[in-house]
């Protein structure tokens, strides 16, 4: 692999429920920046419709979607269906260590 390949910055999703997360937000910026990672989420507060189109797209740049577990939020587990129909890694994060998770992918990290 070519040096110029190896130094191009890559992109991480973060899946995140519209719930208050601001110190799980800024601690995956910060641990994204800190790893030279381009760093993107779609915001909660559009519609469904644009949320799907937005965050199929930007999944679909991301090299690895990061998602938090911590409820039932259609949105991420939408966010994680689409990662997994693409073939991108995905890290799950959740402070429930015997919750039941809905996906099973050999791409997946459970944190």
């Amino acid at each position: 692999m070519r040096a110029s390949e190896t130094s191009r910055l890559k992109c991480l999703f973060l899946a995140l429920p519209g719930d208050d997360f601001d110190r799980v937000l800024s601690a995956v910026r910060d641990a994204a920046r800190d790893s030279r990672l381009a760093f993107d989420f779609v915001q909660s507060d559009i519609s469904q419709a644009l949320h799907e189109k937005v965050a199929s797209h930007r999944i679909a740049e991301a090299d690895l979607v990061v998602a938090l577990l911590t409820n039932t939020s259609v949105n991420v587990y939408f966010e994680v269906g689409i990662a997994h129909a693409l073939g991108k890694p995905v890290v799950l994060l959740t402070s429930q260590t015997n919750k039941r998770m809905m996906v099973d992918n050999g791409l997946t990290q459970i944190i």
